[in-house]
């Protein structure tokens, strides 16, 4: 089987497909996908699913080739990236992710925070999603952070957020906590997101 990518552009039917070395031979670092052949009809935003293919398939052979072989996606994650002259893209530094409950407190918060990079815009505003799991990856609670400002390329912002567990239940249940930072006011971006155990600690300083 050969590792690659389904490709689908949000709002149209335009789906292609892409696989690069075999399952085998991936590096332990990660792989690459080689899409040749861009030209600016391509621009918008496209939804990356992750697969494996029987047979070697090329981008532009678009989704005809998916016929001759078997496919198996890997799973349900979709990452949206956005092709065109500027994609906006912010991410979540490193280490910086955290999730940490305190069961002593009454009031059964998750408290929850990162820190967030422009990589590439001059500046820019994003929304920060984040999602509490437990072990069997049952979505638990989640809290929106929106509107997050970054001023300048490499610039960065702190984002610290309460996701309410809504019963002592839940909060202990707490197991991964994920966040999915998109940016907005932008036509071409990508999404960035980062995953951290929760912990059960005092509650972090602001």
């Amino acid at each position: 089987m050969y590792f690659g990518v389904m490709m689908k552009k949000q709002g149209s039917s335009t789906v292609y497909a892409a696989t690069g070395p075999k399952i085998d031979d991936l590096p332990v670092q990660g792989a690459y996908v080689d899409i040749n052949g861009l030209d600016p009809s391509y621009n918008g935003n496209w939804e990356i699913f992750p697969m494996a293919s029987s047979d070697q398939i090329t981008f532009t052979s678009s989704l005809g080739q998916l016929t001759n072989g078997k496919f198996i996606a890997f799973n349900t994650e979709v990452e949206t990236v956005g092709i065109g002259a500027t994609v906006v893209r912010m991410d979540v530094m490193d280490g910086t992710l955290y999730a940490v409950r305190d069961t002593a407190s009454s009031t059964r918060l998750l408290y929850t925070g990162c820190t967030v990079v422009n990589t590439n815009s001059p500046q820019g505003t994003a929304n920060a999603l984040f999602e509490v799991f437990d072990e069997s990856n049952n979505l638990l609670a989640s809290n929106l952070i929106t509107t997050i400002h970054i001023q300048s390329i490499g610039g960065d912002e702190r984002v610290t957020g309460d996701v309410d567990m809504g019963g002592l239940g839940l909060l202990r249940r707490a197991f991964s906590v994920r966040v999915t930072i998109t940016p907005t006011n932008v036509t071409n971006y990508a999404t960035s997101s980062a995953v951290c155990n929760v912990v059960s600690d005092p509650t972090p300083d602001a």
